[in-house]
C-alpha cells in the first residue's frame, strides 16, 4: 500500500462532510476505502457497485463520488466500452475527447460511439491523495506486473464490463 497525504485527506474529507447532509457513516466508508483499500480497489471505482457493497443508496453513492471529485479526493474518468467484448477501448477525463469511431484493438473492429449504451464512468483516487500502482504503471514492482492481469479483471468487473467469454 502506498503512502497517504494525511493533511490533504483530512482537509478534503472535512470539506466533503460539510458540502451537504450525508446519511450516517457514508463519508467514513469512503475514508476507509481511501485509507485501507488495495491499490487496485482505488482504480476505476463503480459507485453503483460501491453502494451495493456498502449497503447504501445508489443515488447517494453517485453523489458521494461526484462531490469527492469536486473536492479533489478522486478523479472522474469516462470509458468507452467495446460493444462486442466489453473491454475499455478508450479512457478519457472529459467527454469532449470522445472520438466518433473508436477502434477496439482486441476485436480489431471499428466501433460507433453510442453514448447511452457503451459509455461508463468510474472514479480513481487522486494521485495527490494517494499515489497507487494502478495510476502510475511505470512504478509497478515485479510482483505487481505479474498480478496486473488480475487487477485489470477486477477493475473491469467493478465497471460492469464483461470479459466477452
Amino acid at each position: 500500500m502506498t503512502a497517504i497525504n494525511e493533511k490533504l485527506v483530512e482537509d478534503r474529507l472535512g470539506t466533503l462532510e460539510a458540502a451537504r447532509s450525508w446519511s450516517p457513516r457514508v463519508v467514513s466508508r469512503l475514508e476507509a476505502l481511501i485509507r485501507s483499500g488495495e491499490d487496485d480497489a482505488l482504480f476505476r471505482i463503480n459507485p453503483i457497485k460501491f453502494a451495493a457493497d456498502k449497503g447504501m443508496a445508489e443515488a447517494e453513492a453517485v453523489d458521494l463520488f461526484l462531490y469527492a471529485t469536486a473536492h479533489g479526493l478522486f478523479e472522474m474518468n469516462w470509458m468507452l466500452l467495446c460493444s462486442q467484448c466489453g473491454c475499455v477501448t478508450e479512457s478519457f477525463s472529459a467527454m469532449n475527447k470522445l472520438h466518433d469511431h473508436p477502434h477496439c484493438n482486441l476485436c480489431r473492429v471499428d466501433l460507433e460511439a453510442k453514448l447511452d449504451d457503451y459509455i461508463a464512468v468510474s472514479f480513481t483516487v487522486s494521485p495527490q491523495i494517494r499515489p497507487t500502482n494502478s495510476i502510475a504503471p511505470t512504478s509497478f514492482q515485479r510482483k505487481s506486473i505479474r498480478s496486473s492481469t488480475t487487477s485489470h479483471q477486477r477493475a473491469r468487473a467493478r465497471t460492469g464490463a464483461s470479459s466477452g467469454r
